[in-house]
């Protein structure tokens, strides 16, 4: 019986736990369009157990550190992984 309670709240915990990264990775999107302007299919983020990983193309090193410190910012986030690239100029005018 011990087993099989702890196998449930085993199971509970990650449930939340996936939950809780869905909800990060929301958030984190929502902003990094609204706030900075990066289009959804320019970006990617996942979040496993709070930590984020970005990927993407931004047009700018400052949109590449804004994407980072936005992601830092939210509370639940442990550890941010910047996998971002920043366009070259001529690529940055055509998209």
């Amino acid at each position: 019986r011990a087993d099989l309670l702890h196998g449930l709240a085993t199971q509970q915990a990650r449930r939340r736990v996936r939950l809780h990264d869905r909800k990060l990775r929301e958030s984190i999107t929502e902003r990094l369009r609204l706030k900075i302007g990066v289009p959804d299919d320019a970006l990617n983020v996942t979040v496993a157990d709070g930590v984020v990983h970005l990927w993407g193309s931004v047009r700018s090193q400052q949109e590449l550190e804004a994407a980072q410190l936005f992601a830092e910012s939210l509370p639940g986030v442990r550890a941010v992984r910047n996998h971002m690239r920043v366009l070259p100029p001529v690529a940055a005018t055509d998209a």
